[in-house]
């Protein structure tokens, strides 16, 4: 099995035993890994639908970000990598980086380094999955 195989196949396997994990009697659903780390890590400030209204918003000086108008405020088009680029922490935005938001990037690395203890498995490649579906479920929420 190839490097990328074993990558992919660890990034599957993490998402499972993620949903597995988190996953009640009560969540009748199945989440992807996208839509279950914003619940688990975004939905708190950029609310459950991602508009910016989540419990911690009226705390945050400045306020979270509406991510469904991000297309919208972008000529339509949804900007995909400055969004993998915000999320990983590689561009910072204001909110993003600080002690008010943390660099994602960083710490989905030490989510992963457990789910990769296996040979030829990058923990960098399960992070990038990670957040590559947190990139998609937020394209999802865009509203025309």
């Amino acid at each position: 099995m190839s490097k990328r195989h074993l990558a992919i196949n660890a990034a599957a396997a993490f998402a499972l035993s993620a949903a597995a994990f988190f996953s009640t009697g009560a969540i009748a659903q199945e989440l992807t890994i996208g839509e279950w780390t914003f619940e688990d890590r975004c939905a708190v400030c950029h609310g459950d639908g991602g508009r910016g209204d989540g419990p911690m918003a009226r705390l945050l000086t400045p306020p979270p970000s509406n991510l469904t108008v991000l297309a919208r405020e972008n000529n339509g088009v949804y900007p995909f990598g400055r969004v993998y680029q915000v999320i990983d922490g590689r561009v910072s935005v204001t909110g993003h980086g600080t002690t008010a938001m943390p660099i994602w990037g960083s710490h989905f690395t030490l989510d992963a380094l457990p789910a990769t203890r296996h040979p030829g498995i990058d923990p960098e490649e399960v992070v990038q999955g990670r957040i590559l579906g947190l990139v998609y479920y937020i394209q999802s929420l865009q509203v025309k």
